[in-house]
């Protein structure tokens, strides 16, 4: 508007985003327009730290108190609970994110093909050159880095651009054949960029500290009807034997091949090697419809906010969405056709047909208010809509997983839409996604492809109120492998880079099971369910439990985050509806011979 009012003036926003907890969703929807329009400066982010006072339990476990923790009658919860830092100091996700919209570097790139690049470095500073600046480069292949190297660039001067010898990155694209992995089709190509200066300027104590990072797409995933689309795929068909046989018996509903077993149970199934039928490999699969709400969500210490319209986590819990449990159950043998290499071959199956139901108040929550106002009366079932599920096993043992869930039209702002499995405490996991830190469908600006790997996590302490979080977009596949205790000793609760180039490599001489989704979803995994987190106030709250059990969530959509604590709902283009909703994917189990 301010061009139409001919106003000149530079204009400042006050507090346009709130960062309460998992927030500060849209902040680069924000800064497109903030890069476009002259005149808009930015703003205010509310606020900087967690106001929170460091606390130890009975048993010495650190938590951060805040409102309400001092016998105080009138207070605001969490509320002081607000900055894009923890009270010890650590950013939080939403600080990456802000850090990677107000970067002081930007980069052009386009290749032409036949030897040709171009690339441009963007000053952004208004003041000062980029001569402090050292640009690295590194080229991923499936999300491996295969190459990286310096990049010198002229003086750059504020507010301006200019251009850089791209030689040395045509070099690797042809040393890598990438020209050819494009033509084919299969393979993924990402260009990313990093901008570093030392560590000393800023006052830290690292050699140095990246200022800005950005991430070009050469080739996504490509899909061709002649083999499988992915070289993920190759390990499918390691020891498939064609002949092998698939046993299915109807009686029990199972299916058994080289050595593994997949059996159903109440909708859902048990899969596991026959050599260890104590520990299933996978268990427990069934819908998932519900998060543990972010602040944005609604501050379930806020019983109020359970009548406030402009918050959803009060609908989730009324539909009952924290407990689903599926009725009607229909279970049949049936096959499915699976292509490996342009051969299809039919493989037994077995499909369950079911219906979805919450249970609104089946799980109790003492001490949440806001889960406290849903009234008695609020128990009966409500039927949210339709679960298939065909389960097929080919004759290596992997088996393929297909799932439609078909959800009432009606359904408006879901939290997610997807499912939940259990599978044994492995130690690690590693996945190709967007990364390496949280990300969610509008605060991913910040997160590159690639492939990382993190510890199991036995403890939530991301935020200082257990809520929803450790989300990532994007995943390619994922794998939960074991590790030894001195593998883990010292290492950082934050995802780091792999060492090893390709998927092969990585899967060797490990036990594990890799997880190969057909399209790109959205992933959790943690040791806690929503609920045990949704029900926890404060950190200490949470206890790793006993079992050796690792909860995986995979989700074809995640609402996104917003900054609806204080200020603007989720945008409209990241929430979820009902609708009909697909999600498949492979279950392949590694070094179990």
């Amino acid at each position: 508007t301010a061009p139409k009012l001919n106003e000149q003036r530079p204009f400042i926003m006050c507090e346009y985003a709130h960062a309460m907890g998992n927030s500060s969703g849209s902040l680069s929807d924000y800064w497109d327009v903030i890069k476009k329009a002259h005149g808009l400066q930015g703003g205010f982010i509310w606020d900087w730290i967690d106001q929170g006072i460091l606390m130890k339990d009975e048993n010495g476990r650190e938590w951060h108190a805040y409102g309400g923790d001092f016998g105080e009658a009138s207070h605001d919860a969490n509320f002081n609970i607000n900055g894009m830092i923890s009270p010890n100091r650590r950013p939080h996700p939403a600080m990456i994110e802000f850090k990677k919209c107000a970067q002081p570097v930007d980069f052009e790139f386009s290749w032409l093909g036949d030897g040709q690049l171009e690339l441009r470095i963007v000053n952004r500073r208004y003041f000062t050159t980029l001569d402090d600046i050292t640009v690295v480069w590194a080229l991923r292949v499936n999300g491996f880095v295969v190459e990286t190297k310096a990049l010198a660039f002229p003086t750059v001067l504020p507010q301006k651009s200019a251009e850089v010898d791209g030689a040395s990155i045509l070099q690797a694209l042809a040393h890598h054949n990438i020209q050819q992995l494009i033509s084919d089709g299969d393979s993924e190509i990402h260009l990313d960029f990093s901008a570093s200066i030392l560590g000393a300027t800023l006052g830290a104590t690292s050699e140095r500290v990246e200022v800005a990072s950005d991430q070009i797409t050469l080739s996504t995933q490509g899909k061709k009807k002649s083999k499988l689309p992915y070289p993920k795929h190759l390990i499918l068909c390691q020891n498939n034997d064609k002949g092998r046989l698939v046993k299915a018996e109807p009686d029990s509903m199972s299916l058994t091949a080289n050595g593994f077993t997949i059996s159903l149970v109440d909708g859902s199934f048990i899969y596991q090697s026959v050599t260890d039928s104590t520990k299933p490999i996978v268990s427990s699969l069934q819908p998932n419809l519900f998060r543990a709400g972010t602040d944005n969500d609604g501050v379930k210490q806020l019983g109020d906010q359970f009548f406030d319209k402009s918050k959803p986590l009060g609908l989730w819990l009324t539909l009952g969405l924290d407990c689903t449990t599926l009725e009607d159950l229909d279970v049949t043998l049936s096959s499915k056709k699976i292509n490996f290499s342009g051969d299809a071959m039919d493989f037994p199956s077995v499909v369950t047909k079911a219906s979805i139901f919450g249970n609104p108040r089946r799980r109790k929550y003492e001490g949440i208010s806001l889960a406290e106002k849903l009234e008695d009366s609020s128990t009966s079932s409500v039927k949210l809509g339709k679960w298939e599920q065909q389960v097929t096993m080919v004759g290596n043992g992997s088996v393929y997983v297909e799932i439609t869930l078909d959800l009432k039209e009606s359904l408006r702002d879901l939290p997610r839409v997807g499912l939940q499995f259990t599978s044994p405490c492995m130690g690690k996991a590693c996945f190709f996604a967007n990364g390496p830190h949280e990300n969610y469908s509008d605060r991913r600006y910040s997160a590159h492809a690639g492939v990382y790997e993190v510890d199991t996590p036995s403890s939530l302490d991301t935020y200082v109120v257990p809520q929803e979080q450790g989300n990532r977009t994007g995943l390619r596949w994922l794998f939960l492998y074991q590790s030894s205790s001195s593998d883990n000793a010292g290492r950082s609760k934050e995802a780091t880079e792999v060492e090893e180039d390709s998927i092969a490599n990585l899967v060797a001489n490990k036990t594990g099971i890799l997880i190969l989704p057909e399209d790109l979803v959205e992933f959790t995994t943690s040791r806690f369910t929503d609920a045990e987190v949704f029900a926890a106030r404060h950190v200490n709250d949470l206890i790793p439990p006993n079992n050796d059990e690792y909860y995986v969530r995979l989700d074809v959509a995640q609402r996104g985050l917003g900054t609806g604590s204080c200020g603007p709902q989720t945008l409209e283009k990241y929430t979820i509806h009902g609708g009909t909703y697909r999600i498949a994917f492979w279950l392949k189990p590694v070094g179990y011979d």
